[in-house]
């Protein structure tokens, strides 16, 4: 499965907030938005987290994510990773 690097780093925050590390998920933000987005959007990603916890969907770990975070041979910015539910 393909994912962009943007997707990729929207996995490691909600996976730093399902640990409720704030500051973490802060900073792996801070790399794609401008720090008043960082702050509007992180309430609610962290309420998703918890939301995706209560209902089974625990992320793998962050370190998961930087271990298949390989380019794919065929697709510029993506990577390469494990299979995961897709919410609606």
């Amino acid at each position: 499965m393909l994912i962009s690097d943007d997707e990729l780093l929207i996995l490691n925050a909600v996976d730093l907030l399902q640990q409720n590390s704030f500051v973490g998920a802060a900073y792996v933000l801070s790399r794609w938005l401008p720090p008043a987005a960082v702050r509007e959007v992180l309430p609610m990603l962290h309420k998703l987290a918890i939301a995706m916890v209560h209902r089974g969907l625990k992320l793998p770990g962050r370190s998961h994510y930087e271990i298949s975070h390989r380019p794919a041979d065929n697709q510029r910015g993506a990577v390469q990773g494990e299979a995961s539910a897709t919410i609606h």
